[in-house]
C-alpha cells in the first residue's frame, strides 16, 4: 500500500555570495596654473558613492566614485589649497546560480595621497564592499497526508530563520542647515563627506519603518578664506513597502549613499543627499521533515531525500568606543574622522573573538596657525560565547566622533558598532515516500519488562519492538522521549 505524502513548498531567498572586497582605486592630479608649487601634502579625504548596482544573469555589477579632496599647502601660502577629483570604480562578481538582486555596502577604508613632483599628486583610496547576492529558492519538504495506524512516523518541525524578501527604497533628503552657534559663516564648500546611520528598523505590516541620522562632515572656506570644518546631522525616517506582509520577523536595513551635495547658503549649508535603503525581510519558517517512521506489522519501504540550508542562529549588534591619543601640538581641531577596517574573527572553544581595526585622522591647526594631520590607530575587540559556526560581521563609525586638543596630545573617542550574524549549514535525512507490505500477524506476548542499562530513546525501544512511544510513556507515567539508565519499562506490545 502506497503512503501519501503531501507537498510543502517553502520558498526563501538564498545567498549565493557573501563576500567581503577589498579594492584600490589610484589617480593623480596636477596643480592649477596661478597656483604655487606645493611644498607638503596637509591631508587627504574621500568619500564613495553608489551611482548604479543591477543583477543580470549571473553576474552582479556596481559602480559609482569616489570624491578625493587633497589639501596642501603651497608656496606663499598661509592657508591649504585644495584639490578635488573623481575616480569612477566599478565591481563586478560571477555567481554559481541565477541571481535576483544584490545588497551592498560601500566606504571607504583609507586614502592617501603623495607629492609627485611640486605640482602633481597621486592619490590612493582603499574601498571595502560588504556584498550579498540572492537567488530564489524553493524548499520541497513532505508531510504525512493522513495518519495510519499501522504506521509510526517521527516528524519533526524544525524552525529555520529564512530570507523571504530583498526589496530597496531610493530617498533624496533636501534641507537647509544652520551652522552651530560661534561657528564662521561658510563661504564657499571645499569638501562633502557623509556616514548614514539607522537609529530605528522595524516592520509594521506590509510596509518597513526606517528612522536614522545622515552625518555630514563638510570642511568649507569663510570669506577670508580660513579653512573650517564642521558636523551636521540630518535626521529622516521613511516607510517602504514590501511585497509581503509579516508578524513574526527580523528586518534589515543596509544604507548607502548615493549622493552629496552641500553649498553655502546665507550663513548656513544647502544640502541635498540620495540613500539608497536595501531591506533584507527574514521570517521563521517551521521546516516538516518525517525524520523516521517503522511499520507496527509489516514492512515498510521508505524512500529519503537530503535537504539542506543555511538559516540564521543568531544576529546582534555590538558597540564599543574607542579611544586614543594622537601626539600632535594642536591648538584647533579642524576635522575629525575615522575608518574602521573589515572585521577580523577568531574561534576559541566556544568563543567568538572579533577584532576591528579603526583608522584615525585628525586635521588640526598647530599653534603657529599652519594646517596639519594626525593619524594613528585604534581598535574595536569584542568576545562573544557561540558555537563555533558560519560567522558575518560588518563594521562601521555609527555616533560623532569626539576629538579635542590637549598637552602635546589630541584626545579622540570613536563610536563604532559591528553587526554580527551567525548562520548553520543544516543537512536532514527526510522521507518523502512510503510503501506498506503486510505480514502475516505474529504471536507475540502483549507486556514486556525491560532493564535499561544506559539512558535510551523511547522511539528507538518502540521501533525495535514494534510498538508506539505513547504506549510506553502511558503504561510508565512518563513524559520525556527518553528513560534514564536503571529504569524498568512496562512496555505493552499494542500490534
Amino acid at each position: 500500500m502506497e503512503m501519501e505524502f503531501r507537498q510543502v513548498q517553502i520558498p526563501y531567498l538564498h545567498c549565493v555570495l557573501y563576500e567581503t572586497i577589498r579594492q584600490e582605486e589610484r589617480g593623480e592630479a596636477i596643480v592649477p596654473d596661478g597656483t604655487g608649487d606645493m611644498e607638503r601634502i596637509v591631508g587627504c579625504c574621500a568619500d564613495a558613492l553608489m551611482r548604479s548596482r543591477q543583477c543580470q544573469d549571473e553576474i552582479p555589477s556596481i559602480s559609482g566614485d569616489v570624491q578625493v579632496c587633497v589639501l596642501y599647502q603651497a608656496a606663499g601660502g598661509d592657508e591649504p589649497q585644495e584639490l578635488r577629483m573623481y575616480l569612477p570604480f566599478s565591481l563586478r562578481r560571477t555567481v554559481p546560480a541565477e541571481s535576483c538582486g544584490c545588497t551592498v555596502s560601500c566606504r571607504v577604508s583609507r586614502a592617501e595621497a603623495q607629492m609627485l613632483g611640486s605640482r602633481r599628486v597621486g592619490v590612493r583610496v582603499t574601498l571595502l564592499f560588504s556584498l550579498r547576492v540572492w537567488s530564489r529558492r524553493e524548499q520541497l519538504c513532505f508531510r504525512p497526508e493522513t495518519p495510519d495506524r499501522r504506521v509510526q512516523l517521527r516528524l519533526r518541525e524544525y524552525p529555520m530563520r529564512l530570507v523571504c524578501e530583498c526589496t530597496e527604497k531610493n530617498v533624496l533628503l533636501r534641507d537647509t542647515l544652520p551652522l552651530e552657534a560661534g561657528a564662521p559663516a561658510p563661504a564657499r564648500i571645499v569638501h562633502t563627506g557623509a556616514r548614514c546611520e539607522l537609529t530605528d528598523e522595524k516592520i509594521s505590516g506590509s510596509q518597513a519603518v526606517c528612522k536614522g541620522v545622515l552625518r555630514l562632515s563638510l570642511l568649507y572656506r569663510t570669506a577670508d578664506g580660513r579653512l573650517c570644518g564642521t558636523d551636521l546631522p540630518i535626521p529622516f525616517s521613511q516607510l517602504i513597502d514590501l511585497e509581503g506582509s509579516y508578524d513574526e520577523q527580523g528586518l534589515e536595513i543596509v544604507p548607502a549613499l548615493t549622493s552629496a551635495e552641500a553649498m553655502a547658503e546665507d550663513g548656513g549649508v544647502s544640502v541635498e543627499a540620495g540613500i539608497c535603503l536595501q531591506c533584507i525581510v527574514t521570517q521563521t519558517a517551521q521546516v516538516p521533515i518525517v525524520e523516521d517512521a517503522y511499520a507496527l506489522r509489516g514492512t515498510l519501504h521508505a524512500d529519503t531525500q537530503t535537504l539542506q540550508m543555511l538559516p540564521l542562529l543568531d544576529s546582534r549588534v555590538l558597540r564599543q568606543d574607542c579611544a586614543l591619543e594622537l601626539p600632535a601640538q594642536a591648538g584647533e581641531i579642524v576635522r575629525a574622522e575615522a575608518a574602521a577596517d573589515a572585521p577580523q574573527i577568531e574561534w576559541q572553544g566556544e568563543t567568538c573573538r572579533i577584532r576591528v581595526p579603526v583608522l584615525v585622522r585628525a586635521l588640526y591647526r598647530d599653534h603657529q596657525g599652519l594646517c596639519r594631520q594626525a593619524e594613528g590607530r585604534a581598535e574595536l575587540a569584542q568576545e562573544l560565547p557561540a558555537a563555533p559556526s558560519l560567522c558575518r560581521a560588518e563594521a562601521r563609525i555609527e555616533g560623532q566622533i569626539f576629538a579635542a586638543p590637549g598637552a602635546g596630545r589630541i584626545e579622540m573617542r570613536i563610536p563604532a558598532a559591528v553587526s554580527v550574524r551567525w548562520y548553520d549549514e543544516q543537512t536532514h535525512e527526510g522521507i518523502v515516500s512510503a510503501q506498506l507490505t503486510e505480514g502475516p500477524r505474529e504471536v507475540r506476548p502483549s507486556v514486556i519488562l525491560r532493564m535499561l542499562e544506559a539512558e535510551s530513546s523511547l522511539w528507538e525501544i518502540a521501533k525495535e519492538l514494534r510498538t508506539t512511544v505513547s504506549a510506553i510513556q502511558t503504561a510508565n507515567d512518563l513524559d520525556a522521549e527518553t528513560a534514564p539508565a536503571g529504569t524498568i519499562l512496562l512496555i505493552p506490545i499494542v500490534a
